[in-house]
């Protein structure tokens, strides 16, 4: 049974609002970067210092950590399993790194999902939500096709 829908696609692709759109739970991750404006703790991300994070890591409590413009995201090992216990499926958006922890640990559970988008409607959409959308987009050529290797 599939109990991970994992979307993965460069930055201003649409995977959270796809995520959105589908109405499938969200599997919070952990970030050590601040909420923006329209965000809150517990809603859309767990919010921690990078320090708590790594100590979780060193701890054996996450099954990936992943670095993103200077910020750890993370997905806690209790939240994957709550999911398998209770044979529910969630959704979560990771990098191609975390897609493939996720399928070393789990390869019955996930489904992995590309999202596309052109670089023009990911640059719109980055620019909407953020000030530093130039440097987020200077990856989305190697992001896409190592996106592509992942769901392939």
């Amino acid at each position: 049974m599939t109990n991970i829908v994992a979307f993965i696609g460069p930055s201003g692709s649409g995977k959270s609002s796809l995520q959105t759109v589908m109405g499938i739970p969200k599997i919070l991750s952990l970030t050590s970067r601040p909420p923006r404006p329209d965000e809150s703790n517990g809603r859309d991300y767990i919010f921690k210092t990078r320090e708590d994070i790594i100590e979780r890591n060193n701890n054996g409590k996450l099954l990936e950590v992943t670095e993103y413009n200077g910020h750890l995201y993370a997905t806690t090992k209790e939240s994957v399993e709550e999911l398998i216990t209770k044979n529910i499926t969630a959704s979560i958006i990771l990098d191609e790194h975390g897609v493939k922890m996720l399928r070393k640990q789990y390869p019955n559970r996930i489904l992995v999902v590309g999202v596309y988008a052109s670089l023009k409607d990911c640059r719109t959409r980055l620019e909407q939500r953020s000030n530093y959308a130039m440097k987020r987009l200077d990856s989305y050529r190697k992001k896409f096709s190592d996106c592509l290797q992942q769901v392939t």
